[in-house]
C-alpha cells in the first residue's frame, strides 16, 4: 500500500480543497508551533482552523503536526496540551506528529541547541500527552536527524510512528510507516510548491472528535451515568475529556 499525503501550512496559503480531493488521499497540516524566540510563545498556524474545516468537509483524512521549541519535559508536555485543544474541533484520524528539526536558520532557536538525550526525552514526553488523549503520536524529522540530533530509536522502540524526509533517496533507518520525498509537488488547489510523502499505513478510520462524540452524548446516543463511561471508554474515546465537553456544551 502506497498513499500520497501532503503536508501544508500557512506557508501553502489559501488551499481550494475541493480540488485536492482525488490528487492526495490525506492531509497533515501544521497546528501551531513554539517561537523560536527567547519568548518561545505558542502560536497555532493562522490556516490550521480553515484548512481542517474544509479538508473535513470534503472527507478527506487529515493529521498534524507541531513545531517544537521546548526545552525540557515540562514545556514539552505544555505544547501538547496546547496542541491538543486545538485539535479538538476536527476529525484527526492520521497521526499528530512532533515536528522535530531547526527552527532557526543558523541553529539559533530557543531550543536548537539542547541536547540529544533532552530533545529525546522532550519528544518522548509530548507524544505520551498526545496519545493519552487518543490520537496517534508520531516523530518527523530527517534522516540524519533521526540518529544524530534525536533517539530516533528509542522512540521508534516506544512505538510511536515514524515519518522521515530524505530527497536523496528513501530512508535507511529500518522501518518507517511515511517518507516524505519531495518539497516541490504540484498539486490542484495549492498554488506553487507542496510537500508529498509516501505513506505505507492507511491511518484512516472512524475516530471522531471529542466535540463530535460529546454532541452525540447530549443526543442520548450513549446511554447515561455507568453505561456511558464504559461505552465511551470501550470505543476508545476519552471519558473525562468528553464529559467535560459536554458541561460546556450544556451551560
Amino acid at each position: 500500500m502506497v498513499l500520497k499525503v501532503i503536508d501544508v501550512s500557512a506557508h501553502n496559503g489559501n488551499i481550494i480543497w475541493n480540488r485536492v480531493k482525488g490528487t492526495a488521499d490525506a492531509a497533515v497540516l501544521r497546528a501551531g508551533y513554539r517561537g523560536y524566540g527567547t519568548a518561545g510563545t505558542l502560536a497555532t498556524d493562522v490556516k490550521f482552523k480553515a484548512n481542517a474545516s474544509a479538508a473535513n468537509a470534503q472527507g478527506i483524512p487529515i493529521g498534524a503536526y507541531w513545531l517544537s521549541q521546548a526545552l525540557n519535559e515540562r514545556e514539552a508536555v505544555e505544547e501538547a496540551e496546547y496542541l491538543i485543544e486545538i485539535l479538538k474541533p476536527y476529525r484527526i484520524s492520521y497521526p499528530v506528529y512532533l515536528d522535530s528539526e531547526y527552527c532557526e536558520r543558523n541553529a539559533n532557536g530557543r531550543g536548537d541547541r539542547i541536547s540529544k538525550a533532552q530533545r529525546t526525552k522532550n519528544a518522548l514526553a509530548f507524544l505520551s500527552c498526545i496519545e493519552k488523549a487518543r490520537y496517534k503520536g508520531g516523530l518527523y524529522c530527517a534522516e540524519n536527524w533521526f540518529t544524530d540530533e534525536i533517539g530516533g530509536e528509542e522512540i521508534r522502540k516506544a512505538g510511536y510512528t515514524i515519518w522521515i524526509a530524505r530527497l536523496a533517496g528513501k530512508p535507511r533507518i529500518g522501518k518507517h510507516d511515511a517518507w516524505q520525498y519531495t518539497w516541490t509537488a504540484k498539486v490542484p488547489g495549492i498554488i506553487g510548491n507542496v510537500d508529498m510523502s509516501e505513506f505505507y499505513r492507511d491511518f484512516s478510520g472512524d475516530t471522531k472528535s471529542v466535540s463530535e462524540v460529546a454532541a452525540e452524548v447530549i443526543a442520548g446516543k450513549w446511554g447515561n451515568g455507568p453505561e456511558r463511561k464504559r461505552r465511551l471508554t470501550s470505543a476508545g474515546y476519552d471519558y473525562a475529556a468528553v464529559q467535560r465537553a459536554v458541561n460546556e456544551r450544556m451551560r
